[in-house]
């Protein structure tokens, strides 16, 4: 009995870290590809456009079923991943852009 709820939480840890995972490539991937399309010196706002993509993952992670058994803290977990993976390729990529 204790096993099996010991692997169905892990089960649900792993799913979770697979969607942050997720959304931290897919958000660097938008974050390098806005830092070499945004100009060098109007970057202010850019990084407003990573919240459709947050928006489309929370979608997309609802409907596959990788939130778990604790969708609150997943969302979270998954909105700081997008975040910092747009944010750590934005500002890397920047000064090599221009």
């Amino acid at each position: 009995m204790e096993h099996s709820a010991s692997t169905g939480r892990s089960s649900s840890l792993a799913y979770v870290g697979i969607a942050s995972c997720l959304a931290a490539l897919f958000g660097a991937i938008l974050g390098a590809a806005l830092s070499w399309a945004a100009p060098a010196n109007k970057f202010t706002w850019v990084g407003l456009l990573a919240a459709p993509l947050w928006f489309f993952l929370e979608i997309i992670f609802e409907f596959v079923g990788l939130l778990g058994e604790h969708p609150r803290s997943a969302r979270l977990l998954v909105a700081i991943a997008t975040s910092v993976g747009f944010y750590v390729a934005f500002y890397a990529l920047q000064a090599h852009a221009s």
